[in-house]
């Protein structure tokens, strides 16, 4: 099954189950273009059946927010 698939593998990090365009969005950390273009083709091959399409957004930079800043004390 695709999500136990990307629960065990080491370049998964996140997985979300969504409603819309996507029904799946895996979020993966890896190291280059042709590593990325290689988890692809076998995550393809071994889910033809399911996967008709993907999309892939590249991310270099991961800015941190702080949605619950601490209030100074008066």
């Amino acid at each position: 099954m695709l999500v136990e698939f990307c629960r065990v593998h080491q370049n998964v990090v996140y997985v979300v189950k969504s409603l819309g365009q996507w029904e799946f969005e895996i979020d993966v950390e890896i190291e280059d273009a042709k590593k990325f273009r290689e988890f692809m083709m076998d995550l393809k091959g071994r889910f033809n059946e399911i996967i008709q399409d993907y999309s892939a957004l590249q991310i270099y930079k991961v800015w941190k927010y702080n949605f619950c800043p601490s209030v100074p004390s008066s």
